[in-house]
């Protein structure tokens, strides 16, 4: 898990929130590439002062959770919660993957609380959960990305 508390000192941390299943009912989703064009501007203009780079994912979607670790297998961090591997969305309908409703939010949450704590945010602008991130941080640089 994700430590807050010591990962943010040691290392510049960037907070990506992806939400890749249930807001496909309102939303285009935000491209995996767009997300990561982003994440490598962000390390672009970092690296040079901050010679630790630590990439905090919260996601829904186990293939974005996926498609990053493979690019950047050392940098990126998250807390092993419960994913969707098969796209079908995990808040809507019975899928079983939740012991109770009280896991379903404790791991909201947690992710919450630990990106409002990251050094930049990358989020869906669609997504007005990722927006509460901001009200435990409203100094937290904030990148909003909208879908193509």
């Amino acid at each position: 898990m994700f430590n807050s508390e010591t990962d943010s000192k040691s290392f510049f941390v960037i907070g990506v929130h992806h939400r890749g299943t249930d807001k496909v009912i309102e939303w285009s989703l935000v491209e995996y590439e767009k997300t990561y064009q982003v994440i490598k501007q962000v390390m672009k203009s970092y690296y040079p002062k901050q010679k630790k780079i630590k990439i905090f994912v919260a996601t829904d979607d186990q293939e974005f959770l996926t498609y990053l670790k493979s690019i950047h297998p050392s940098c990126v961090i998250y807390n092993n919660f419960v994913r969707s591997s098969n796209g079908v969305p995990l808040h809507y309908g019975e899928n079983n993957l939740y012991a109770n409703s009280y896991q379903k939010g404790r791991e909201a949450v947690i992710d919450c609380l630990i990106l409002s704590r990251c050094h930049t945010l990358i989020r869906p602008a669609t997504s007005c959960f990722s927006l509460i991130f901001t009200f435990f941080n409203p100094a937290l640089p904030v990148i909003a990305l909208m879908p193509n």
